[in-house]
């Protein structure tokens, strides 16, 4: 390990990929130590390791019962944000509307919810090609014409409001 720090120091954007970390049988006290520690004190612990051919940066941090080993990218793997990003004026109603769409549509994050449909479709494209059946493909979508904001978010907002409704 390299040092300790507070994980509201690491931007999200350095986050990688997750392991869990379990412990050898020889290593369970320390394991236990660590976690107690680091979730006691609300820190976690950045360190280097290596991961097939090339050093890892990773950052390990309690979670829920036990250790995670997050990968996290060196600074220079980061794209930079690029400068010209244009900031249009909104106005309050934009604003506000926007908002009420966003409350209207929030609701509790569950993971189970959600599946890759594309790789739904691939495997299903793949087997009946298996299968020698013809693959169709889709027909490009027209451009739509450009829309009216405040428009777009009156009607879902409308949609969102008869949705809650209706259960």
């Amino acid at each position: 390990m390299l040092h300790f720090t507070s994980l509201s120091d690491v931007s999200d954007l350095y986050f990688e990929k997750n392991y869990y970390a379990i412990p050898e049988k020889s290593a369970q006290k320390a394991y236990e130590l660590l976690y107690n520690a680091l979730h006691s004190l609300k820190v976690i612990a950045i360190g280097q390791c290596v991961i097939g051919t090339k050093e890892t940066l990773v950052a390990i941090m309690p979670f829920e019962e036990g250790l995670m080993v997050k990968t996290l990218f060196y600074e220079d793997e980061i794209a930079k944000m690029p400068k010209d990003i244009v900031h249009p004026k909104i106005s309050a109603a934009e604003l506000k509307m926007a908002k009420q769409l966003i409350e209207a549509m929030k609701e509790s994050f569950d993971p189970s919810l959600y599946h890759d449909s594309f790789q739904e479709k691939l495997k299903n494209v793949i087997e009946a090609k298996i299968h020698g059946q013809k693959i169709v493909s889709a027909t490009p979508m027209e451009k739509e014409s450009a829309i009216d904001l405040m428009e777009a978010l009156t009607q879902s907002l409308t949609a969102k409001k008869a949705e809650k409704r209706a259960h």
